[in-house]
Protein backbone atom coordinates (compact mmCIF):
# COMPACT_ATOMS: atom_id res chain seq x y z
CA UNK A 1 0.00 0.00 0.00
CA UNK A 2 2.81 2.41 0.83
CA UNK A 3 4.42 1.78 -2.57
CA UNK A 4 1.12 2.66 -4.26
CA UNK A 5 0.78 5.88 -2.22
CA UNK A 6 4.38 6.84 -3.09
CA UNK A 7 3.73 6.09 -6.77
CA UNK A 8 0.68 8.38 -6.64
CA UNK A 9 2.81 11.21 -5.20
CA UNK A 10 5.39 10.63 -7.94
CA UNK A 11 2.60 10.61 -10.52
CA UNK A 12 1.37 14.04 -9.38
CA UNK A 13 4.89 15.41 -9.75
CA UNK A 14 5.43 13.73 -13.14
CA UNK A 15 2.35 12.28 -14.84
CA UNK A 16 4.60 10.30 -17.20
CA UNK A 17 5.31 7.94 -14.27
CA UNK A 18 1.62 7.02 -13.81
CA UNK A 19 2.17 3.71 -15.62
CA UNK A 20 4.07 2.46 -12.54
CA UNK A 21 1.07 3.33 -10.40
CA UNK A 22 -1.36 1.41 -12.63
CA UNK A 23 0.93 -1.65 -12.62
CA UNK A 24 1.07 -1.52 -8.80
CA UNK A 25 -2.72 -1.44 -8.55
CA UNK A 26 -3.07 -4.40 -10.96
CA UNK A 27 -0.57 -6.42 -8.89
CA UNK A 28 -2.59 -5.64 -5.77
CA UNK A 29 -5.78 -6.77 -7.52
CA UNK A 30 -4.17 -10.11 -8.33
CA UNK A 31 -2.73 -10.66 -4.84
CA UNK A 32 -5.49 -9.55 -2.46
CA UNK A 33 -7.74 -12.13 -0.80
CA UNK A 34 -10.22 -9.79 0.89
CA UNK A 35 -13.29 -8.94 -1.27
CA UNK A 36 -13.49 -5.40 0.18
CA UNK A 37 -9.86 -4.74 -0.73
CA UNK A 38 -10.38 -6.11 -4.23
CA UNK A 39 -13.39 -3.84 -4.78
CA UNK A 40 -11.49 -0.80 -3.48
CA UNK A 41 -8.50 -1.59 -5.73
CA UNK A 42 -10.78 -1.93 -8.78
CA UNK A 43 -12.39 1.43 -7.99
CA UNK A 44 -8.92 2.98 -7.68
CA UNK A 45 -7.87 1.60 -11.07
CA UNK A 46 -11.00 3.03 -12.66
CA UNK A 47 -10.42 6.43 -10.99
CA UNK A 48 -6.80 6.46 -12.21
CA UNK A 49 -7.76 5.69 -15.81
CA UNK A 50 -10.41 8.43 -15.68
CA UNK A 51 -7.96 10.94 -14.19
CA UNK A 52 -5.28 10.22 -16.82
CA UNK A 53 -7.66 10.69 -19.74
CA UNK A 54 -6.95 9.74 -23.36
CA UNK A 55 -3.70 11.69 -23.47
CA UNK A 56 -2.14 9.71 -20.64
CA UNK A 57 -1.63 12.96 -18.74
CA UNK A 58 -3.03 13.60 -15.27
CA UNK A 59 -6.18 15.73 -15.10
CA UNK A 60 -5.99 18.07 -12.11
CA UNK A 61 -9.75 18.17 -11.76
CA UNK A 62 -9.99 14.43 -10.97
CA UNK A 63 -7.21 14.07 -8.43
CA UNK A 64 -9.69 14.32 -5.55
CA UNK A 65 -11.42 11.10 -6.61
CA UNK A 66 -8.11 9.26 -6.66
CA UNK A 67 -7.29 10.58 -3.15
CA UNK A 68 -10.65 9.34 -1.93
CA UNK A 69 -10.20 5.88 -3.47
CA UNK A 70 -6.73 5.61 -1.95
CA UNK A 71 -8.17 6.38 1.49
CA UNK A 72 -10.85 3.69 1.08
CA UNK A 73 -8.26 1.20 -0.15
CA UNK A 74 -6.00 1.94 2.81
CA UNK A 75 -8.85 1.40 5.28
CA UNK A 76 -10.01 -1.87 3.67
CA UNK A 77 -6.46 -3.10 3.27
CA UNK A 78 -5.97 -3.17 7.04
CA UNK A 79 -8.34 -6.15 7.22
CA UNK A 80 -6.43 -7.97 4.47
CA UNK A 81 -3.01 -7.31 5.95
CA UNK A 82 -1.17 -9.80 8.19
CA UNK A 83 -1.03 -9.09 11.89
CA UNK A 84 1.41 -6.30 12.59
CA UNK A 85 4.48 -7.08 14.62
CA UNK A 86 5.94 -3.58 14.70
CA UNK A 87 5.36 -1.37 17.72
CA UNK A 88 3.14 1.74 17.29
CA UNK A 89 4.69 4.84 15.78
CA UNK A 90 6.70 6.55 18.52
CA UNK A 91 5.56 9.80 20.02
CA UNK A 92 8.31 12.44 20.19
CA UNK A 93 10.05 12.90 23.50
CA UNK A 94 9.79 16.17 25.41
CA UNK A 95 12.63 17.85 23.53
CA UNK A 96 11.38 16.77 20.08
CA UNK A 97 8.79 19.45 19.38
CA UNK A 98 7.38 18.43 16.04
CA UNK A 99 4.51 19.81 14.00
CA UNK A 100 2.74 18.39 10.98
CA UNK A 101 1.33 21.14 8.76
CA UNK A 102 -1.21 20.33 6.05
CA UNK A 103 -1.53 23.37 3.78
CA UNK A 104 -1.53 23.76 0.00
CA UNK A 105 -0.61 27.46 0.22
CA UNK A 106 3.11 26.95 -0.44
CA UNK A 107 4.32 30.51 0.38
CA UNK A 108 2.41 30.55 3.69
CA UNK A 109 3.56 27.03 4.58
CA UNK A 110 7.18 28.02 3.91
CA UNK A 111 6.91 31.13 6.12
CA UNK A 112 5.20 29.16 8.87
CA UNK A 113 7.81 26.38 8.79
CA UNK A 114 10.68 28.89 8.91
CA UNK A 115 9.25 30.82 11.86
CA UNK A 116 8.27 27.61 13.68
CA UNK A 117 11.83 26.33 13.23
CA UNK A 118 13.17 29.50 14.83
CA UNK A 119 10.66 28.94 17.65
CA UNK A 120 12.00 25.44 18.37
CA UNK A 121 9.67 23.22 16.33
CA UNK A 122 10.60 20.69 13.66
CA UNK A 123 7.95 21.12 10.96
CA UNK A 124 6.92 18.72 8.21
CA UNK A 125 4.74 20.28 5.53
CA UNK A 126 2.22 18.27 3.50
CA UNK A 127 0.15 19.41 0.55
CA UNK A 128 -2.25 16.44 0.51
CA UNK A 129 -4.05 14.21 2.96
CA UNK A 130 -2.41 11.09 1.49
CA UNK A 131 1.02 12.41 2.46
CA UNK A 132 -0.16 13.30 5.97
CA UNK A 133 -1.76 9.90 6.66
CA UNK A 134 1.38 8.10 5.47
CA UNK A 135 3.59 10.27 7.70
CA UNK A 136 1.42 9.50 10.74
CA UNK A 137 2.16 5.81 10.24
CA UNK A 138 5.85 6.41 10.92
CA UNK A 139 5.86 9.15 13.57
CA UNK A 140 3.55 11.01 15.92
CA UNK A 141 3.95 14.80 16.10
CA UNK A 142 3.39 17.06 19.08
CA UNK A 143 0.46 18.66 17.23
CA UNK A 144 -1.11 18.79 13.77
CA UNK A 145 -2.16 22.02 12.04
CA UNK A 146 -4.70 21.52 9.24
CA UNK A 147 -5.83 24.13 6.75
CA UNK A 148 -9.55 24.41 7.48
CA UNK A 149 -10.63 23.94 3.85
CA UNK A 150 -8.41 20.89 3.32
CA UNK A 151 -9.52 19.43 6.66
CA UNK A 152 -13.18 19.59 5.62
CA UNK A 153 -12.28 17.85 2.35
CA UNK A 154 -10.48 15.08 4.26
CA UNK A 155 -13.53 14.59 6.47
CA UNK A 156 -15.84 14.39 3.45
CA UNK A 157 -13.59 11.82 1.75
CA UNK A 158 -13.33 9.73 4.91
CA UNK A 159 -9.54 10.08 5.15
CA UNK A 160 -9.94 11.22 8.74
CA UNK A 161 -12.77 10.18 11.03
CA UNK A 162 -15.29 12.56 12.61
CA UNK A 163 -13.80 13.97 15.78
CA UNK A 164 -10.42 14.05 13.96
CA UNK A 165 -9.33 10.65 15.22
CA UNK A 166 -6.39 10.15 12.89
CA UNK A 167 -5.19 6.75 14.07
CA UNK A 168 -5.44 4.24 16.90
CA UNK A 169 -2.76 5.86 19.05
CA UNK A 170 -3.10 8.40 21.86
CA UNK A 171 -4.88 11.63 20.88
CA UNK A 172 -2.82 14.26 19.09
CA UNK A 173 -3.94 17.91 19.36
CA UNK A 174 -5.44 18.87 15.99
CA UNK A 175 -5.74 22.56 15.14
CA UNK A 176 -7.54 24.18 12.23
CA UNK A 177 -6.08 27.28 10.59
CA UNK A 178 -7.89 29.50 8.15
CA UNK A 179 -8.15 32.92 6.58
CA UNK A 180 -11.59 33.40 8.10
CA UNK A 181 -11.81 34.36 11.75
CA UNK A 182 -15.58 34.67 11.98
CA UNK A 183 -17.87 32.76 14.33
CA UNK A 184 -19.10 30.35 11.65
CA UNK A 185 -15.54 29.24 10.77
CA UNK A 186 -14.71 28.63 14.41
CA UNK A 187 -17.97 26.75 14.95
CA UNK A 188 -17.21 24.48 12.00
CA UNK A 189 -13.82 23.68 13.57
CA UNK A 190 -15.45 22.86 16.91
CA UNK A 191 -18.01 20.60 15.27
CA UNK A 192 -15.29 18.83 13.27
CA UNK A 193 -13.43 18.05 16.49
CA UNK A 194 -10.56 20.57 16.34
CA UNK A 195 -9.18 21.65 19.69
CA UNK A 196 -8.47 25.21 18.48
CA UNK A 197 -8.81 27.49 15.48
CA UNK A 198 -5.92 29.74 14.43
CA UNK A 199 -6.61 32.80 12.29
CA UNK A 200 -4.03 33.00 9.48
CA UNK A 201 -4.35 36.77 9.41
CA UNK A 202 -2.66 36.90 12.82
CA UNK A 203 1.09 37.21 13.21
CA UNK A 204 2.76 33.78 12.92
CA UNK A 205 4.59 34.41 16.21
CA UNK A 206 1.23 34.81 17.93
CA UNK A 207 0.03 31.53 16.40
CA UNK A 208 3.14 29.72 17.62
CA UNK A 209 2.65 30.98 21.19
CA UNK A 210 -0.90 29.67 21.02
CA UNK A 211 0.41 26.34 19.74
CA UNK A 212 2.76 26.12 22.72
CA UNK A 213 -0.28 26.16 24.98
CA UNK A 214 -2.35 23.87 22.74
CA UNK A 215 0.42 21.27 22.56
CA UNK A 216 1.02 21.62 26.31
CA UNK A 217 4.64 22.31 25.48
CA UNK A 218 6.57 22.99 28.67
CA UNK A 219 9.33 20.37 28.62
CA UNK A 220 11.96 23.08 29.11
CA UNK A 221 9.98 24.57 32.00
CA UNK A 222 7.90 21.78 33.55
CA UNK A 223 4.94 22.54 35.79
CA UNK A 224 5.97 22.70 39.46
CA UNK A 225 3.61 21.46 42.17
CA UNK A 226 4.03 21.64 45.94
CA UNK A 227 1.97 18.99 47.78
CA UNK A 228 1.26 19.59 51.47
CA UNK A 229 -0.25 16.32 52.76
CA UNK A 230 0.47 14.55 56.07
CA UNK A 231 -0.65 11.12 54.79
CA UNK A 232 2.63 9.74 53.43
CA UNK A 233 0.97 7.09 51.26
CA UNK A 234 -1.46 9.53 49.63
CA UNK A 235 1.31 12.09 49.16
CA UNK A 236 3.46 9.50 47.37
CA UNK A 237 0.53 8.50 45.14
CA UNK A 238 -0.19 12.11 44.16
CA UNK A 239 3.47 12.73 43.48
CA UNK A 240 3.81 9.62 41.30
CA UNK A 241 0.86 10.44 39.05
CA UNK A 242 1.87 14.10 38.62
CA UNK A 243 5.49 13.21 37.89
CA UNK A 244 4.29 10.65 35.35
CA UNK A 245 2.54 13.58 33.62
CA UNK A 246 5.89 15.41 33.32
CA UNK A 247 5.62 17.73 36.34
CA UNK A 248 8.22 18.58 38.98
CA UNK A 249 6.78 17.75 42.39
CA UNK A 250 7.86 18.47 45.95
CA UNK A 251 6.04 16.96 48.92
CA UNK A 252 5.74 18.29 52.44
CA UNK A 253 4.08 16.94 55.59
CA UNK A 254 4.82 19.83 57.96
CA UNK A 255 2.71 22.93 57.14
CA UNK A 256 5.09 25.13 59.16
CA UNK A 257 7.73 24.58 56.47
CA UNK A 258 5.40 25.50 53.62
CA UNK A 259 6.43 29.15 53.23
CA UNK A 260 10.11 28.25 53.04
CA UNK A 261 9.31 25.63 50.39
CA UNK A 262 7.25 28.13 48.39
CA UNK A 263 10.16 30.61 48.41
CA UNK A 264 12.74 28.01 47.41
CA UNK A 265 10.74 25.79 45.01
CA UNK A 266 8.61 28.56 43.42
CA UNK A 267 5.68 26.25 42.66
CA UNK A 268 3.13 26.93 39.93
CA UNK A 269 0.47 25.44 42.20
CA UNK A 270 0.07 24.39 45.84
CA UNK A 271 -1.97 21.25 46.52
CA UNK A 272 -3.23 21.39 50.14
CA UNK A 273 -4.97 18.83 52.29
CA UNK A 274 -7.63 20.59 54.36
CA UNK A 275 -6.92 18.42 57.42
CA UNK A 276 -3.31 19.08 58.38
CA UNK A 277 -1.94 18.75 61.94
CA UNK A 278 -1.26 21.87 64.05
CA UNK A 279 -2.15 24.18 61.15
CA UNK A 280 -4.98 23.10 58.86
CA UNK A 281 -5.05 23.71 55.14
CA UNK A 282 -7.45 26.64 55.38
CA UNK A 283 -5.15 28.45 57.81
CA UNK A 284 -2.08 27.69 55.69
CA UNK A 285 -3.79 29.08 52.59
CA UNK A 286 -4.59 32.30 54.48
CA UNK A 287 -0.93 32.63 55.54
CA UNK A 288 0.29 32.10 51.96
CA UNK A 289 -2.19 34.65 50.63
CA UNK A 290 -0.84 37.24 53.13
CA UNK A 291 2.35 37.34 51.05
CA UNK A 292 1.70 39.64 48.09
CA UNK A 293 4.25 37.88 45.89
CA UNK A 294 2.34 34.59 46.28
CA UNK A 295 -1.11 36.02 45.69
CA UNK A 296 -1.32 34.67 42.13
CA UNK A 297 -0.23 31.08 42.91
CA UNK A 298 -3.21 28.74 42.49
CA UNK A 299 -4.15 26.86 45.65
CA UNK A 300 -6.11 23.64 45.26
CA UNK A 301 -7.61 21.93 48.32
CA UNK A 302 -8.07 18.21 48.86
CA UNK A 303 -10.84 17.18 51.23
CA UNK A 304 -13.17 14.33 52.07
CA UNK A 305 -15.59 16.77 53.74
CA UNK A 306 -18.98 16.80 52.02
CA UNK A 307 -20.20 19.85 53.96
CA UNK A 308 -20.67 22.87 51.76
CA UNK A 309 -19.56 25.26 54.54
CA UNK A 310 -16.06 23.75 54.56
CA UNK A 311 -15.87 24.14 50.81
CA UNK A 312 -17.15 27.72 50.98
CA UNK A 313 -14.57 28.58 53.64
CA UNK A 314 -11.82 27.15 51.41
CA UNK A 315 -12.90 29.35 48.51
CA UNK A 316 -13.17 32.44 50.73
CA UNK A 317 -9.61 31.90 51.93
CA UNK A 318 -8.18 32.09 48.42
CA UNK A 319 -8.70 28.57 47.16
CA UNK A 320 -8.88 28.15 43.37
CA UNK A 321 -10.41 24.67 43.41
CA UNK A 322 -11.56 21.95 45.81
CA UNK A 323 -11.06 18.29 44.91
CA UNK A 324 -12.89 15.56 46.76
CA UNK A 325 -11.14 12.49 48.10
CA UNK A 326 -10.72 9.86 46.83
CA UNK A 327 -9.61 11.25 43.48
CA UNK A 328 -8.52 9.40 40.35
CA UNK A 329 -5.06 10.03 38.92
CA UNK A 330 -6.52 11.17 35.62
CA UNK A 331 -8.80 13.76 37.23
CA UNK A 332 -6.03 15.05 39.51
CA UNK A 333 -3.62 15.55 36.60
CA UNK A 334 -6.30 17.25 34.47
CA UNK A 335 -7.34 19.62 37.29
CA UNK A 336 -3.77 20.58 38.16
CA UNK A 337 -2.78 21.10 34.51
CA UNK A 338 -5.80 23.29 33.82
CA UNK A 339 -5.10 25.56 36.80
CA UNK A 340 -1.38 25.90 36.09
CA UNK A 341 -1.93 26.47 32.39
CA UNK A 342 -4.38 29.30 33.09
CA UNK A 343 -2.10 30.83 35.75
CA UNK A 344 0.88 30.84 33.38
CA UNK A 345 -1.22 32.43 30.65
CA UNK A 346 -2.25 35.20 33.04
CA UNK A 347 1.35 35.74 34.21
CA UNK A 348 2.57 35.84 30.62
CA UNK A 349 -0.14 38.35 29.71
CA UNK A 350 0.70 40.52 32.73
CA UNK A 351 4.40 40.42 31.80
CA UNK A 352 3.58 41.52 28.25
CA UNK A 353 1.46 44.39 29.58
CA UNK A 354 4.32 45.52 31.86
CA UNK A 355 6.76 45.36 28.95
CA UNK A 356 4.38 47.39 26.76
CA UNK A 357 4.00 50.01 29.49
CA UNK A 358 7.78 50.29 29.84
CA UNK A 359 8.11 50.79 26.09
CA UNK A 360 5.37 53.41 26.11
CA UNK A 361 7.09 55.24 28.95
CA UNK A 362 10.31 55.30 26.93
CA UNK A 363 8.48 56.60 23.85
CA UNK A 364 6.74 59.24 25.94
CA UNK A 365 10.07 60.33 27.43
CA UNK A 366 11.62 60.69 23.97
CA UNK A 367 8.56 62.56 22.64
CA UNK A 368 8.40 64.95 25.58
CA UNK A 369 12.06 65.84 25.09
CA UNK A 370 11.54 66.95 21.51
CA UNK A 371 7.91 67.99 21.01
CA UNK A 372 5.20 70.25 22.42
CA UNK A 373 2.30 67.94 23.26
CA UNK A 374 -1.17 68.33 24.71
CA UNK A 375 -4.18 65.98 24.75
CA UNK A 376 -7.90 66.66 25.12
CA UNK A 377 -11.03 64.69 25.85
CA UNK A 378 -14.02 64.52 23.47
CA UNK A 379 -15.37 67.84 24.74
CA UNK A 380 -12.12 69.69 24.07
CA UNK A 381 -10.93 69.91 27.69
CA UNK A 382 -7.16 69.51 28.12
CA UNK A 383 -6.33 66.28 29.96
CA UNK A 384 -2.54 66.26 29.41
CA UNK A 385 0.17 68.78 28.70
CA UNK A 386 3.88 68.06 28.67
CA UNK A 387 6.60 70.38 29.98
CA UNK A 388 7.28 71.92 26.58
CA UNK A 389 3.62 72.84 26.19
CA UNK A 390 3.53 74.42 29.63
CA UNK A 391 6.67 76.44 28.90
CA UNK A 392 5.48 77.67 25.50
CA UNK A 393 1.99 78.57 26.78
CA UNK A 394 3.16 80.27 29.94
CA UNK A 395 0.69 78.29 32.09
CA UNK A 396 1.36 75.62 34.68
CA UNK A 397 0.00 72.12 34.17
CA UNK A 398 -2.54 72.66 36.95
CA UNK A 399 -3.82 75.79 35.20
CA UNK A 400 -4.18 73.97 31.86
CA UNK A 401 -5.85 70.71 32.89
CA UNK A 402 -9.63 70.89 32.36
CA UNK A 403 -9.42 74.10 30.31
CA UNK A 404 -10.08 74.58 26.59
CA UNK A 405 -7.31 75.45 24.11
CA UNK A 406 -8.93 78.87 23.76
CA UNK A 407 -7.00 79.66 26.91
CA UNK A 408 -3.74 79.66 24.96
CA UNK A 409 -4.90 81.62 21.90
CA UNK A 410 -2.18 84.00 20.82
CA UNK A 411 -4.51 86.37 18.97
CA UNK A 412 -2.10 86.25 16.03
CA UNK A 413 -3.75 83.32 14.20
CA UNK A 414 -7.06 83.35 12.30
CA UNK A 415 -10.12 81.53 13.67
CA UNK A 416 -9.94 79.07 10.75
CA UNK A 417 -6.68 77.68 12.15
CA UNK A 418 -8.36 76.70 15.42
CA UNK A 419 -11.32 75.27 13.55
CA UNK A 420 -9.03 73.02 11.50
CA UNK A 421 -7.14 72.05 14.64
CA UNK A 422 -10.33 71.04 16.48
CA UNK A 423 -11.70 69.20 13.43
CA UNK A 424 -8.64 66.95 13.47
CA UNK A 425 -8.47 66.47 17.22
CA UNK A 426 -12.17 65.62 17.52
CA UNK A 427 -11.65 62.77 15.03
CA UNK A 428 -8.88 61.28 17.16
CA UNK A 429 -6.20 62.44 14.74
CA UNK A 430 -2.99 64.28 15.54
CA UNK A 431 -2.65 68.00 14.82
CA UNK A 432 0.98 69.01 14.29
CA UNK A 433 0.78 72.79 14.34
CA UNK A 434 1.27 75.46 11.71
Amino acid sequence: MRQIEQAWLDCQADSASCGDLLRGVRELLGACSCPETGTAAAQLEEALRSALGPSGRLSAGRRARVDSCLAVLGASGQADAPAATDSPAPRPSGDEKSLFLLDDDAPYAERFARRAGEHGYAVEVFASGVELVRALARSRPTAIVLDAVLAQELLQRGQIAPGLKLDDGPPIPVVFSGKRGDFEARLEAVRAGASHYLDKSSDIGTLLRQLDEIADRHADDPYRVLIVENDAELSADYRACLEAAGMDVETLADPFKALASVRRFAPDLVLLDVHLPQCNGLELAAVIRQQEEYDSIPIVFLTDEPESMVRLAAMNLGGDDILGKPITARYLVAAVKARIKRARQLRHGAAEVRQTLRELEQLKYALDKHATVSMTDASGAIIYANDHFCESSGYSREELIGKNHRLVKSGEHPAELYQRMWAKISKGQVWQGV
